[in-house]
């Protein structure tokens, strides 16, 4: 795709690039293949489906709520009950009456779709009936609560955020018992939140596109190599990654809160011209509460979700460095760096070591001294390469070898 293309039309764009520019996980488990329906697959499917919805009685639904804009209240919050709304691949039929269903499209996730018609413009991530990728996709209550609390921790302190850092708020979840189990959903804004006096912002590009290639336009340089090359290459690749560090120490090490940094967890936001304004994260179930931290600012720690080194030093230090060394560093660090040695001969040694030095002055400026939040400092935890990547409710980490960014 074409940077003037993503501009004149960033809607139209963002869905392409979800469904046709994405090369896929290192996990080699993308897209939902041989999992999802095909016609509701992003690369194989329709151009846009229905999503069924359906009216849940007030006393049988558990309802969460983190600010919801006033129009997305209107449109999920009925005053017979909420809309729960359901994948089409899933057997379940809701007993309640239906509603008007949704004409989606979805995203690289598959059981996320973007909700087109009626309005207003919404993500909804829908309870999947099985795995996608390696994990489960079952949107049960305690997944429900789990995001919707995170949306509202980051919206007690959207204001502390520096300019680099948004995100897309999961502002209303429901959960019904139909048939004895959990039949949740997730209504995500999709306008980024970010400080009330941070620039607007315009286009929206999931950061697997921005080193992929467009299906529909094989013959197009990256679009990240089209933004750097824009000004210098060199100084436009640390503006970039400085973005990204800048918003995960804010989030990490300034407020305890840790997220799940791929490639399709991040959006990068562009301003009206095309530069790289702000880092945009998405997708907040997965995200942890580092209670060690919280606790030193002073800040809640009622999380479903938290990492705790006081009560579990081996699983709280493996997701610190799950988090940092082998999501953000592989995940979206690597494939960066790869693909700006390739087309702009940026040397890549040079880069690893400015990220090196610029993460311990961020930390810094958290009062964190890195070799005391990672340990072992001189290796990293990461998940096997399984399809299976929980046992006994614990996550599969293992120590690996040393840290590539740290």
């Amino acid at each position: 795709m074409r940077l003037d293309r993503l501009l004149g039309d960033p809607l139209g764009a963002m869905l392409h690039l979800e469904r046709w520019c994405n090369d896929g996980s290192p996990s080699g488990l993308s897209f939902g293949a041989y999992q999802v329906a095909v016609k509701h697959r992003p690369r194989e499917g329709d151009p846009d489906f229905s999503v069924a919805t359906y009216t849940v009685p007030w006393d049988r639904t558990e309802l969460s709520l983190a600010a919801p804009s006033p129009e997305v209240a209107a449109a999920v919050l009925g005053d017979r009950g909420p809309l729960l709304a359901v994948h089409p691949d899933n057997p379940v039929t809701p007993p309640w009456p239906a509603g008007t269903a949704l004409r989606a499209v979805p995203t690289a996730s598959s059981r996320t779709v973007v909700a087109l018609e009626p309005g207003p413009l919404l993500h909804v991530k829908l309870h999947y009936p099985g795995l996608l990728g390696r994990v489960p996709r079952e949107l049960d209550a305690h997944r429900v609560r789990a995001s919707v609390r995170m949306s509202s921790a980051l919206e007690e302190i959207r204001e502390l955020l520096p300019d680099s850092c948004a995100y897309l708020a999961e502002t209303v979840g429901l959960v019904a018992r139909v048939d004895g189990s959990d039949l949740g959903v997730i209504y995500r804004e999709m306008a980024p939140r970010h400080s009330a006096n941070g620039p607007r912002g315009a286009a929206l590009v999931p950061f697997f596109a921005l080193f992929s290639t467009d299906l529909y336009a094989p013959d197009d340089p990256p679009l990240l190599v089209q933004l750097l090359a824009r000004g210098a290459p060199e100084s436009s690749l640390r503006a970039l990654l400085d973005l990204i560090l800048e918003s995960y120490a804010a989030l990490v090490f300034g407020q305890g809160l840790v997220p799940e940094d791929h490639a399709q967890n991040l959006l990068l936001q562009l301003d009206r011209d095309g530069r790289p304004l702000r880092i945009v994260r998405r997708d907040l179930l997965d995200w942890y509460a580092d209670l060690e931290i919280r606790r030193r600012r002073g800040l809640p720690t009622d999380f479903t979700r938290a990492l705790e080194v006081a009560h579990d030093a081996e699983r709280a230090h493996g997701g610190r460095s799950y988090a940092f060394d082998f999501r953000l560093g592989d995940y979206i660090l690597d494939p960066i760096l790869d693909c700006a040695a390739r087309y702009l001969a940026i040397d890549r040694d040079a880069a690893t070591e400015w990220i090196r030095h610029r993460i311990h002055t961020l930390a810094a400026h958290h009062d964190i001294e890195l070799k005391d939040y990672f340990q072992p400092y001189d290796q990293t935890y990461r998940y096997k390469r399984s399809l299976r990547i929980w046992q006994n409710g614990r996550p599969l980490f293992h120590l690996a070898g040393p840290p590539t960014y740290r």
